[in-house]
């Protein structure tokens, strides 16, 4: 069998080298193939070289079963098959833009965070809570974030970064 990683982009195999005939050569061969599995990947085959190529399709991952026949000029045939295995590779949270968030001094407001994980994996959200004047505090439970000024007669503009975190530690910032 043959095993490639999910979103890892194009491999191939030569199929030529896999068949032999005694009255041609593999350049005069014409390939067949059927795949099972075509929502996993796609497939090319290139008859002049007997290359077969496949992509992995974004997010997907799993098993296919590959069949190729093998023509001569005489139309006799054989067949060569193989399983593809897809392996599953993490993918980063996408971590959904955030407009600037006003904050009235001597008040708080809160903001629901979303982000998108191609996984499903759960999300944990965090913050670095950097203000180096401490004018406010940045407190994050599940995915509700609630800001609230520490100083009652401040006013001004402060930044902060924001994580989207999976169970595998990939990330998504935003400022």
């Amino acid at each position: 069998g043959q095993t490639s990683n999910e979103d890892s982009g194009t491999s191939e195999i030569n199929i030529s080298s896999y068949a032999f005939d005694v009255e041609d050569s593999p350049n005069q061969f014409v390939y067949n193939y059927w795949n099972n599995n075509t929502d996993l990947i796609s497939i090319e085959l290139n008859n002049a070289t007997g290359n077969l190529s496949w992509t992995t399709l974004a997010n997907q991952f799993g098993d296919a079963n590959i069949s190729v026949k093998i023509y001569d000029t005489l139309s006799a045939s054989s067949q060569i098959e193989f399983n593809l295995h897809i392996n599953s590779v993490n993918d980063a949270p996408s971590l959904n833009i955030i407009v600037p968030i006003i904050v009235n001094e001597d008040s708080y407001t809160g903001a629901d965070l979303t982000a998108v994980d191609p996984d499903g994996d759960e999300l944990v959200y965090t913050t670095d809570n950097f203000n180096p004047q401490n004018k406010i505090k940045v407190n994050i439970t599940w995915n509700i974030m609630n800001i609230t000024t520490t100083d009652e007669n401040w006013y001004g503009l402060v930044t902060f970064d924001l994580y989207a975190r999976d169970p595998y530690n990939e990330i998504s910032y935003q400022q």
